[in-house]
C-alpha cells in the first residue's frame, strides 16, 4: 500500500505543486567542462544560450553545479544561491549578489573572486580553495568551514588565512571591514 492510495487528490496535487515549484527554482548544470559559463537572465555555455523558465525571477533561483571541471563562471545577475558539488578547477567571478549564499562541497581548486556583498559561504570537504573578498562592508559575512584543507581568505588585499591545516576541524568566521573573528565548533573565539 503506497502513501498515495488513501490520500485525497487535493493533497496529492499540493504535494506535486510544491515539489514542482522547488524543482523549477533549481537549475542543474552537470558534467560540463573546459568552457566559460555566463549566468544572467539566461545561461550562456560556450555561446549556446539556454533560457530559464519565464515566470521565475533569477533572485529566486538556485544554480547547482555538479561534477564540472575547468570552468570560468561569470555571475552577472542576482541569484538566490549557488552550489558547487564534486567540481574541480573552477574560477567564479561574482559581481552580483547571492541572496542566501554560496556552498562549495567536495571540491578541489576553486577560486572565487567576490565583488559584491555575500552573506554566507559554506566550504565542506574541499581543498585548495581561494576566496578573494574585494568588497567587505559594515555588515557581517559568515563563513563556515568543515573538514577542509588549504583554504585561503584574501580580504581587501590582505591574506588572513594561509595555514594548510587550519580548517581541518569545523570553524566559523565572521568578517566585516573592521574585523575577522574565528570560532570553534563550541562557539569559543580562536586567536590566530
Amino acid at each position: 500500500m503506497s502513501f498515495f492510495e488513501n490520500t485525497p487528490l487535493d493533497l496529492i496535487y499540493n504535494i506535486y505543486s510544491s515539489w514542482k515549484k522547488c524543482k523549477d527554482n533549481h537549475t542543474y548544470i552537470e558534467n560540463i567542462y573546459n568552457t566559460n559559463i555566463i549566468l544572467n537572465n539566461q545561461i550562456n555555455i560556450s555561446n549556446n544560450i539556454y533560457n530559464f523558465e519565464k515566470d521565475i525571477k533569477t533572485n529566486k533561483r538556485t544554480i547547482y553545479f555538479d561534477k564540472c571541471y575547468n570552468l570560468n563562471i561569470y555571475i552577472n545577475e542576482n541569484f538566490n544561491h549557488i552550489l558547487l558539488v564534486n567540481c574541480t578547477n573552477i574560477n567564479i567571478y561574482l559581481t552580483f549578489r547571492l541572496i542566501s549564499g554560496l556552498d562549495v562541497i567536495n571540491c578541489k581548486n576553486i577560486n572565487i573572486n567576490i565583488n559584491t556583498k555575500i552573506d554566507y559561504t559554506e566550504i565542506s570537504n574541499s581543498e585548495d580553495c581561494n576566496y578573494v573578498y574585494n568588497i567587505i562592508d559594515d555588515e557581517d559575512t559568515f563563513i563556515n568551514t568543515n573538514n577542509c584543507f588549504n583554504i585561503n581568505l584574501l580580504i581587501n588585499n590582505f591574506n588572513y588565512i594561509t595555514n594548510h591545516n587550519y580548517f581541518s576541524e569545523k570553524k566559523y568566521f565572521i568578517i566585516n571591514k573592521n574585523y575577522l573573528k574565528c570560532y570553534d565548533n563550541h562557539r569559543n573565539e580562536i586567536n590566530f
